[in-house]
């Protein structure tokens, strides 16, 4: 029997909604209602446009109007938007579940568990291990191959590692709990040795 010795608590979201709609044309300009872009955003930040991919913000005109680092896809009104913070450095995929980092530091800013979304990938990924600062192992691959890309992070809502600092217990940020399994499926998954 292995017992459980470390409870790790994190927060459940560190993104945040930006005030007001935002309305796409196909282009890489964002257009804001009632937003406040100099107060919430600055260059760098990863924004995330409902029914869109994230992207990266590279100038603020105004309160209203910013230029992201490529199209938007749709011509909508109305959406949503949040900012999620960056993480250090920029990655590279190569249409695997392996994303190499340039400048990252993956044992500092994540953890097994996270959820990561890349730049131009439309779901975010579970980390299932993490070799070093620069390589990490998600769950399912990502589609494209494109390097110098931003990326941003969600934590797990709750983690119990065992005495050897590996997962036991994880709860996800969408409610999931997942026993011996780092990517729970439904509310309550058990994998591992004894599951079936």
């Amino acid at each position: 029997t292995e017992s459980l010795s470390t409870l790790t608590v994190r927060p459940t979201d560190s993104s945040r909604a930006l005030t007001g709609t935002v309305s796409t044309d196909a282009t890489a300009a964002l257009t804001g209602a009632g937003t406040v872009f100099l107060t919430e955003l600055a260059v760098g930040d990863l924004i995330l446009v409902q029914v869109e991919y994230l992207k990266r913000v590279t100038a603020i005109a105004s309160d209203t109007s910013l230029t992201a680092d490529s199209a938007f896809v749709t011509t909508e009104s109305g959406l949503t938007a949040s900012v999620f913070p960056p993480l250090t450095g920029t990655v590279t995929t190569n249409a695997t579940a392996t994303l190499t980092g340039a400048g990252t530091l993956f044992l500092t800013e994540l953890g097994v568990g996270n959820q990561i979304l890349v730049v131009g990938e439309p779901n975010f990924r579970t980390i299932i291990a993490i070799a070093d600062d620069t390589s990490l192992t998600t769950d399912s691959a990502f589609y494209s191959s494109a390097s110098g890309l931003g990326a941003t992070a969600l934590p797990s809502a709750m983690r119990v590692d065992d005495s050897g600092g590996s997962p036991q217990v994880l709860v996800t940020t969408q409610g999931n709990v997942g026993l011996g399994t780092l990517t729970p499926n439904g509310q309550l998954e058990v994998g591992g040795e004894g599951s079936g």
